[in-house]
């Protein structure tokens, strides 16, 4: 991924890498991802989410139904 001031590097996907601009310094940047080390990536926050219903990190179905040209595009269908 490229900005105005760096280039950024996810290679392994699992590791965040970047270069600043004019410079060929490859520096890697920390990440917080140890629930992700210890169970599938994304499952234990998706999971907690789920369990303290914490409603503003989900849309409602009616959220849902508005959105679903843009999903329908995101999957490649026709959108007849």
């Amino acid at each position: 991924m490229l900005t105005k001031k760096n280039r950024y590097i996810l290679q392994p996907l699992e590791e965040l890498q970047v270069v600043e601009l004019g410079s060929l310094k490859i520096l890697g940047i920390e990440i917080d991802d140890q629930k992700d080390k210890q169970f599938k990536p994304g499952v234990y926050n998706q999971l907690k989410a789920f369990l303290e219903a914490d409603d503003s990190l989900f849309c409602s179905i009616e959220e849902q139904l508005q959105h679903i040209d843009i999903y329908n595009k995101i999957a490649g269908y026709d959108s007849q």
